[in-house]
């Protein structure tokens, strides 16, 4: 089920980081308030609303609905 982009995420919900809209992210765990996702850069954390957790490491992709951006070059 692709996210709608505002619900809180859920396990099933397809997902592409934000840049890279049309490779899906891997939802791998949801705690009480973090989704961890992994994606072809590694795995990340991320709030329930999809934004990247600051607690993480240093990386800037925010989770969005796949293929809801165009890229670059498609």
């Amino acid at each position: 089920m692709i996210w709608n982009g505002t619900d809180p995420l859920q396990p099933d919900h397809e997902v592409a980081y934000r840049g890279w809209p049309t490779e899906r992210v891997t939802i791998e765990a949801i705690g009480s308030e973090t989704v961890f996702a992994k994606g072809k850069d590694g795995c990340f954390a991320h709030n329930l609303d999809g934004t990247f957790s600051r607690f993480f490491r240093n990386h800037r992709r925010d989770l969005i609905p796949l293929q809801q951006e165009r890229h670059n070059g498609l």
